[in-house]
């Protein structure tokens, strides 16, 4: 395409900026309210994750999170990391798996260690897996988190990017915030809850 030089130049792409604007959108560019709501989802799908794993492995329903709600925010975090960072190599599924792989076990890595300093309880523990650091990841895990999130890219995540952008923006933003809502007052209690029990524990 020829595209001439000078003012004309200007006036071409003003008269095109919608249309790329609109492209960069298609190819991953997510509003801050997309990324609250893919939080959301992710949260509470990785909880589904989580409860249907360790039901299936004890035989009995285990409320798994740190929360109290039907939400594990470590996978809400994760995907919406996964997603701002690694969307441009969507269709690179190698690159994409070594990053998710990466990006995943920083975040449960560094979790793991935050929980563990500030309530002195763990919440997952690898030390029984080989090659793993300080219980915290290990590689295991850590290869199922990168083939997880490259099945989630390639198969999920479009469906929940329509989804999303389907809901009228105001609508999607008032669930949203009524969920955000939710989690502050669900992580204040459980916190409180935990600072409150370890303070017994350390005058008992």
């Amino acid at each position: 395409l020829f595209v001439p030089n000078g003012i004309e130049r200007i006036i071409f792409f003003e008269k095109n900026r919608e249309f790329y604007r609109n492209a960069l959108k298609q190819q991953g560019q997510n509003s801050f309210y997309e990324y609250l709501a893919f939080f959301v989802i992710y949260a509470f799908l990785g909880w589904c994750a989580e409860v249907i794993f360790n039901t299936i492995n004890t035989g009995h329903f285990v409320n798994r999170g740190f929360l109290s709600g039907p939400v594990c925010p470590i996978y809400g975090f994760g995907m919406v990391i996964v997603v701002f960072c690694l969307t441009p190599l969507q269709k690179n599924w190698l690159l994409l798996f070594f990053g998710s792989m990466f990006l995943t076990s920083a975040l449960e890595w560094i979790t793991g260690y935050v929980l563990k300093k500030v309530f002195h309880t763990s919440w997952w523990d690898y030390s029984n897996q080989p090659f793993n650091l300080s219980g915290y990841i290990c590689l295991r895990f850590s290869i199922l988190w990168g083939l997880g999130c490259v099945m989630v890219m390639d198969l999920i995540h479009p469906g929940i990017t329509r989804f999303v952008r389907w809901i009228p923006t105001l609508a999607g933003q008032i669930i949203v915030g009524i969920c955000l809502f939710c989690f502050a007052c669900d992580f204040y209690v459980t916190v409180a809850g935990i600072l409150k029990l370890n303070r017994r524990l350390k005058r008992l």
